[in-house]
């Protein structure tokens, strides 16, 4: 048999989610296709997370414990290292993004028509009065619409949602990124990567529960600053880029 078994990886990043890491587990086995498994990187917990995911210590679930917080790209390409399957898909350990979007995420690359899915929370939503009154967090809309449109510009393409979660790709195009970010910035190195190594980005509309720092949101506004840093190094200064 293949050491390559597997026909989706799904990779968890996990700090600190012990009030809704259960009940995001719960629902990817439910979501989940056959013959697939879950990777669960615990990335150094300091409250109850590695205690709750003791409970998910069997098939499908794969559970790795990192003695120290490094970061959510290091976790991830941790969990990418360990995986067996064909495709891989990203799954943050939070309830923004729930996994009923598995089966629009992966139909593209299942028939054929793209190697890489991004599920997009803002190609449905344009940035004007009547949504920023609407939704919450608007800063952090405003700061993905603006990254979004500068990875457009400097890469030639139409991404509208560059820095989601929801980002599906197969084992090809993992194997040709080599990805080195261990911090959020891993966002924009993997959407850089994949379009530098002329992989298009297919989009497929998704809706999320965005949560605030109340409820445990990481990401800042300084992050945002390394994105915009990462997209222009990357696109300019990276010596592996290809021509765009």
């Amino acid at each position: 048999m293949s050491k390559y078994s597997k026909f989706l990886s799904i990779i968890v990043p996990v700090f600190n989610e012990q009030a809704t890491v259960a009940s995001l587990l719960t629902l990817v086995e439910d979501y989940l296709p056959p013959n697939s498994e879950i990777i669960v990187v615990n990335d150094g917990s300091k409250d109850a997370t590695q205690t709750i995911l003791h409970s998910f210590a069997r098939p499908p679930f794969r559970l790795f414990n990192l003695p120290t917080n490094r970061g959510k790209g290091f976790a991830l390409r941790y969990g990418f290292r360990q995986s067996r399957g064909q495709i891989f898909l990203i799954q943050d350990a939070d309830l923004e993004y729930h996994p009923r979007f598995y089966r629009r995420l992966l139909k593209p690359i299942t028939l054929g028509k793209s190697e890489v899915v991004f599920g997009s929370r803002l190609s449905r939503l344009p940035l004007n009065l009547t949504t920023l009154g609407t939704i919450p967090l608007p800063a952090h809309f405003i700061a993905n619409k603006i990254l979004s449109l500068l990875t457009s510009l400097l890469y030639h393409t139409q991404v509208t949602d560059m820095e989601t979660c929801y980002k599906v790709f197969t084992r090809p195009v993992y194997q040709s990124l080599q990805l080195t970010k261990n911090g959020f910035d891993i966002e924009v190195e993997l959407t850089a990567k994949i379009l530098l190594s002329g992989f298009p980005i297919l989009e497929v509309p998704i809706t999320t529960t965005p949560r605030d720092y109340h409820q445990g949101k990481k990401i800042t506004w300084v992050d945002g600053l390394f994105a915009v840093a990462a997209l222009f190094y990357y696109r300019f200064f990276n010596p592996h880029r290809q021509p765009v």
